[in-house]
C-alpha cells in the first residue's frame, strides 16, 4: 500500500518559499503549492487558502487573511490567488520588463566593459531576453532592437566589428543596422582571438598613491630658484629666436612692470609700509581688507588697480601699519636708560582739590574778563554823559580781580624725589600759571 502523501513543514527545505523582495516569483510559489496540493489530495477551497498563508512570512500571512476571498466561503482558491496577484503588479507579468531596463543594462554594460566572450554572452543572453519580450508585447520594434544592442560594445570593438562586416559584405548599405545575430558572432569570433589584433584586458584599478603630507614653503627658498628659472626661460628664448623685447614682456612685473617677479618687487614693499595693500598667507597681495583687487578696476599694472581702487574708496589704509613707523632707535634708546634715572625724573602732580580751585579761578578770572569788557566799549554820546566819578571803576575792579586769584608755586621736598605744587605761595623756579 502506497504511504499518503503530507504537505512538507513550514522552513523544510522543500517547502515553497516566496521572497517579498522578488515579486515576479509569486506565479512560481503558487505553482509549487498547487503542485503539492495535488500531490496531497486536497480538495477542500477553505484548506487550499490556508496551505497558500501557511508558507508565507508573518508580516505576508496578516496582510493575505485579511482579503476578504479569505474568509468568504463563497469564494474559491482561484478568487483568492486573482486577489493576491491584484496586489503585485510586477507578479502579473503584464509589465515585467520596460524600455528603460534596455538603457540600464546597456549602460552597466558599457561601463563594464565586452573584453571576453563571457562578458558578450552575458549581455547577449539579458538583452535578447529583454528585447524579445518586448517585441512580443508590441512594445518594441526590431529595428530599435538592432540599434540598441549596439550601444554596449567598446569603441575600438565596435570598430573591428563594422570593419569586417563590411568586408564580408561590401553591398551592404551603411545606414541599415546589421542583425543581432550577425553581430553577436562577428564579435566572439573577434574575441577568441583579441591577442593578435591588439584588444587588451579590462583594466584592474590601481590605488592612489598616498600623498605626502604639506611642507609650507619659505619665500627665502623659493626667491633661489625663480631667479634661476628666469634665467633659464630667457636663455630658451633667446634659443628660439624670440625678440628682447618679447622677453621683457614676458618676465615683466605684474605689480609694477619691472624685470622682477612680483615676490621681489620693491613697489609692493613701498605699497605695505603706506597701508594700501599687504600678502596674505600665500604671498599674494590683497588689499588692506584681505580681498583680491577686483577685475573692473582700471589699470594696466597692479599698482595702478590698487591706486584706483583707494581712490574709489577712501580712508582704507591699514591702521596697523602705523606700528611701523616707529624707529627702533628711538625705543632702544628709552630702554637704554638707566633704572634710576627714570625714577628720579621731576613730576607736577595736583591733587584734586588744587585742580578744582585751579578752574575756578579761571572760569573767575574769565567771567570778570567779560564783563570788563563788555563795560569798555561804549559810544561816542555814552563816554562824554558818564560822570568823571566812575573813571577809576573799571580798573579797580579789574586790579582787585586780579588780586582774588590764588597762586601756585613749587615747593622742593628734598626727602621726596617728586616736586609737587602747593597753592598760596609766590611762584618759584620759574613754573607759573598764568590766568
Amino acid at each position: 500500500m502506497a504511504q499518503a502523501f503530507t504537505m512538507p513543514m513550514r522552513g523544510e527545505r522543500t517547502a515553497p518559499k516566496f521572497d517579498t523582495t522578488r515579486t515576479r516569483e509569486l506565479p512560481r510559489f503558487f505553482e509549487d503549492i498547487e503542485r503539492l496540493i495535488n500531490r496531497a489530495n486536497i480538495t477542500i477551497e477553505k484548506d487550499k487558502k490556508k496551505q497558500v498563508v501557511y508558507y508565507a512570512d508573518f508580516d505576508t500571512e496578516q496582510l493575505w487573511i485579511n482579503l476578504p476571498e479569505f474568509e468568504d466561503p463563497a469564494s474559491t482558491y482561484g478568487d483568492f490567488k486573482n486577489a493576491i496577484m491584484e496586489h503585485y503588479p510586477e507578479a502579473a507579468g503584464d509589465f515585467l520588463y520596460s524600455i528603460r531596463d534596455i538603457d540600464l543594462l546597456t549602460g552597466e554594460r558599457q561601463r563594464l566593459g565586452i573584453t571576453s566572450v563571457k562578458d558578450l554572452s552575458d549581455y547577449h543572453l539579458q538583452f535578447m531576453t529583454i528585447t524579445s519580450w518586448l517585441i512580443g508585447k508590441q512594445q518594441l520594434s526590431k529595428l530599435e532592437q538592432e540599434r540598441a544592442y549596439i550601444r554596449a560594445f567598446p569603441t575600438q570593438l565596435l570598430s573591428t566589428i563594422i570593419t569586417r562586416l563590411q568586408f564580408n559584405d561590401p553591398n551592404h548599405h551603411p545606414g541599415i543596422p546589421y542583425r543581432v545575430t550577425e553581430i553577436y558572432t562577428t564579435a566572439r569570433s573577434i574575441l577568441q582571438g583579441m591577442s593578435s589584433i591588439g584588444i587588451t584586458n579590462r583594466v584592474q584599478p590601481t590605488s592612489a598613491p598616498a600623498v605626502p603630507a604639506e611642507v609650507p614653503i619659505k619665500t627665502e627658498t623659493l626667491a633661489p630658484f625663480m631667479a634661476e628659472f628666469t634665467k633659464t626661460i630667457i636663455e630658451a628664448l633667446k634659443g628660439a629666436n624670440v625678440s628682447q623685447r618679447q622677453i621683457e614682456r614676458i618676465i615683466e612685473c605684474i605689480m609694477c612692470g619691472g624685470k622682477h617677479g612680483i615676490l621681489n618687487c620693491p613697489i609692493v614693499d613701498e605699497f605695505t609700509k603706506a597701508g594700501k595693500c599687504r600678502r596674505n598667507h600665500e604671498k599674494k597681495v590683497v588689499l588692506p581688507n584681505g580681498s583680491f583687487v577686483p577685475r573692473h578696476m582700471t589699470g594696466r599694472y597692479l599698482a595702478d588697480r590698487i591706486e584706483e581702487w583707494h581712490r574709489q574708496n577712501p580712508n582704507q589704509l591699514t591702521a596697523s601699519t602705523m606700528v611701523h613707523t616707529i624707529e627702533s632707535r628711538i625705543v632702544n634708546e628709552t630702554q637704554a636708560l638707566p633704572t634710576s634715572y627714570r625714577q628720579c625724573s621731576a613730576t607736577y602732580t595736583l591733587s584734586s582739590d588744587e585742580r578744582i580751585a585751579t578752574m575756578e579761578a579761571e572760569l573767575f578770572n574769565l567771567r570778570r574778563a567779560k564783563e570788563v569788557q563788555v563795560a569798555a566799549v561804549r559810544t561816542r554820546a555814552q563816554h562824554h554823559d558818564r560822570a568823571p566819578a566812575n573813571k577809576g571803576t573799571d580798573e579797580q575792579d579789574v586790579q582787585q580781580a586780579r588780586r582774588a586769584i590764588p597762586r601756585i608755586e613749587e615747593v622742593e621736598d628734598e626727602e621726596a624725589a617728586p616736586k609737587q605744587l602747593v597753592l598760596g605761595s609766590p611762584v618759584q623756579s620759574g613754573f607759573s600759571s598764568k590766568f
